[in-house]
């Protein structure tokens, strides 16, 4: 296996590499799976440590131009043709600065490292646990045999806009910034998954947070087959209702590809045309456009849960349901994506702002 700090792919301060030596010499050689019950919660609270101290935060700087947005805009137009209207885009700043249309901020902020600082799998290095090992592409099933390493993936999340932040997130060129840090890191299913929280604030300064957001990754180990390396669910689960709206679409690789190089993403389970896996946060991108638009409001606070696999070419459908009482406060609205088979991809529950 890869050295374990080939995994962090940086140096150590020295409290760091005291307390990585003391818990990998023991554990890393045979992952995780291997721990004793009583000793998974430690090493969980210990890899978290050792993320957060490795790396404490980073603070990702950006300026507020219109182009970003726009090409997001026009990626999901194409998508979903009949929410175009309502959300103004232009590549130029106007004489009024457009807001930045919630989702938007998917697109900024991207990853600050070179190519040779990346993971294995292209993907940030320092959100992977200590130890682990990420499949390469090189790495991928051969005759029937298991890849050798493991993958990452993107399994929920939650966010939060503060109110009036539509009146300073505005693309005009402005500076923000963007505070990352490693969050909660938890070990579960007998070792076989680590999932670690990205918390990461949006603003025009480190002192207020105008959008605050959690990814949560899950980092699933090289014992798994590799059909069941991936978030499915043992059978297809259906929302109980029908939706208000939906919008049906199908994401092609070009999709796939435009939106890799909006945010900066060299994943490489997202770039191969033939089976590649739709990305966590286009997903939730088109969540929140079909959210805004048919409620004609922005999402004060919403969580989303991505359940199974979507993969490029199959047809897609993302619906919306209104609360039973229009009215009622908290206004809470239900969003979901189903695949072909009608099971949903992905499901979230969203406050909207009057």
């Amino acid at each position: 296996m890869a050295s374990p700090t080939g995994a962090l792919r940086r140096p150590l301060c020295s409290p760091c590499r005291l307390a990585f030596s003391h818990h990998t010499r023991h554990h890393t050689r045979h992952h995780t799976r291997h721990l004793s019950t009583a000793e998974r919660p430690t090493w969980g609270n210990a890899a978290g440590t050792i993320m957060r101290q490795s790396c404490p935060q980073k603070i990702i700087h950006d300026h507020l131009i219109p182009m970003p947005s726009h090409q997001l805009a026009t990626l999901l137009s194409d998508l979903m043709p009949a929410t175009g209207k309502r959300f103004p885009s232009s590549p130029t700043v106007q004489p009024v600065p457009i807001v930045l249309p919630p989702g938007a901020h998917l697109v900024y902020f991207p990853p600050q490292m070179p190519a040779s600082e990346l993971a294995p799998d292209g993907a940030d290095a320092d959100h992977v646990p200590p130890g682990f090992r990420l499949a390469t592409p090189e790495d991928e099933r051969v005759d029937g045999k298991k890849p050798s390493g493991g993958r990452r993936l993107w399994v929920g999340g939650e966010l939060t806009f503060r109110k009036g932040w539509r009146n300073r997130l505005r693309l005009d060129g402005r500076a923000a910034l963007c505070v990352e840090k490693i969050g909660n890191v938890d070990v579960k299913d007998d070792g076989r998954k680590t999932f670690v929280d990205i918390g990461r604030s949006y603003g025009l300064s480190t002192n207020v947070a105008e959008i605050h957001e959690r990814r949560t990754l899950c980092f699933i180990n090289d014992g798994a087959d590799q059909e069941d390396d991936l978030p499915t669910s043992p059978k297809i689960i259906k929302f109980p209702h029908e939706p208000t709206a939906s919008y049906t679409f199908t994401i092609t690789p070009t999709h796939l590809f435009q939106f890799s190089a909006l945010t900066y993403n060299a994943h490489f389970i997202h770039l191969d045309r033939q089976k590649a896996l739709v990305h966590g946060p286009l997903t939730l991108a088109l969540m929140l456009r079909a959210l805004n638009f048919h409620r004609g409001a922005t999402v004060k606070h919403m969580t989303y849960r991505n359940i199974a696999p979507l993969r490029v070419g199959q047809q897609t459908r993302v619906c919306v349901r209104a609360p039973e009482e229009l009215g009622v406060k908290p206004e809470m609205w239900d969003v979901w994506v189903e695949g072909p088979d009608g099971g949903m991809i992905a499901k979230g529950r969203a406050q909207m702002y009057e």
